[in-house]
């Protein structure tokens, strides 16, 4: 959303400088909302981005998602343990490697257009989902069945709240029209609370998750090599083929 809004501002500008202003906007961005791994992680790979324009190289996500963990580990070893890292990271790695290959739909069918926007988006949320399950049930003894849909019925939203925050905030610093910011923020309301409401809901929904109990960590190593291989071997028949 970040490296979005900045290109469109910057859309009259040159390419170059409009990434290099991205790249401002994104530390920026890192400092206000506070350096956590997952923002630093996303940072880091929107400036890697914005430097493959710069420099005229093609972006792959896999290098640059590699070589920011390798950097955020490099200077603070211990966030390898940090769990919100673990999860940022791998639900990442999950959307690029699960998550990747979904082509645009060219129906002009509302209804086919639909359907073909919740599947990509029940895609995205499994693949993050199978890439961070053995980390959430070591770490919290649980798993939701709910998850996939709660995100397919919210996941839509988020963008369009996180735009008009930036929105809000920005009306807000604007001496003669932040009298307008209020108005914005009673726009977003109703789309909070349906946020609200439906993790409400689902997460009431008798048996949405289930209690684990102790998962020992060599099953989790043992899930990764099983999945990892899985991928693997998919990659290589896809090749072959």
């Amino acid at each position: 959303l970040i490296i979005g809004i900045s290109l469109f501002l910057g859309s009259f500008i040159k390419k170059s400088t409009a990434s290099i202003l991205t790249i401002i906007t994104i530390i920026s961005f890192i400092f206000f909302v506070g350096p956590s791994p997952s923002v630093v992680r996303a940072g880091l790979m929107g400036s890697v981005q914005m430097l493959s324009t710069i420099y005229g190289r093609q972006y792959l996500a896999l290098y640059a998602l590699l070589f920011s963990g390798m950097i955020i580990i490099v200077i603070r070893p211990e966030m390898i343990f940090d769990i919100g890292f673990q999860l940022s990271f791998m639900a990442t790695l999950g959307l690029i490697v699960l998550g990747g290959g979904s082509s645009r739909i060219k129906s002009k069918n509302i209804i086919s257009r639909l359907k073909h926007a919740l599947l990509i988006n029940l895609k995205y949320t499994l693949a993050a989902q199978i890439f961070t399950l053995p980390i959430v049930i070591y770490n919290f003894q649980q798993m939701s069945f709910i998850a996939p849909i709660s995100n397919i019925l919210v996941g839509w939203t988020v963008s369009i709240l996180m735009a008009g925050g930036f929105l809000i905030a920005f009306l807000s610093f604007v001496p003669l029209i932040s009298l307008a910011a209020p108005i914005f923020s009673w726009l977003l309301l109703p789309l909070l609370c349906y946020f609200v409401e439906v993790i409400n809901l689902t997460a009431s929904v008798p048996h949405a998750s289930t209690s684990i109990g102790h998962f020992p960590l060599w099953g989790a190593y043992l899930y990764y090599a099983v999945l990892f291989l899985l991928i693997g071997f998919k990659s290589k028949l896809k090749n072959e083929n």
